[in-house]
């Protein structure tokens, strides 16, 4: 679990990453970055979800929880597309 990032990584958060688009059906990965708040908990780190939609600059992500589905919504500078 990442707590701080290394000293030559602080701040660097190119704009691409910032204002990415992601379409609905798409799967991402749940990766904190941690020059940003992340809404949501430390513990979803690494889960793959599924982008259902967009409200305003966030998307609006469903996974899979134990045996139910959850939604949160996540800021696009904590997501990473999976390729494939």
């Amino acid at each position: 679990m990442l707590n701080r990032k290394r000293l030559r990584q602080k701040g660097t958060v190119r704009l691409g990453h910032i204002f990415k688009k992601i379409s609905p059906g798409d799967k991402v990965l749940l990766i904190r970055n941690l020059s940003f708040k992340a809404n949501y908990p430390a513990r979803l780190h690494g889960r793959t979800a599924t982008v259902v939609g967009k409200q305003g600059n966030a998307y609006i992500v469903r996974f899979l929880n134990g045996k139910t589905y959850r939604n949160i919504i996540v800021n696009a500078v904590h997501l990473r597309k999976l390729e494939g």
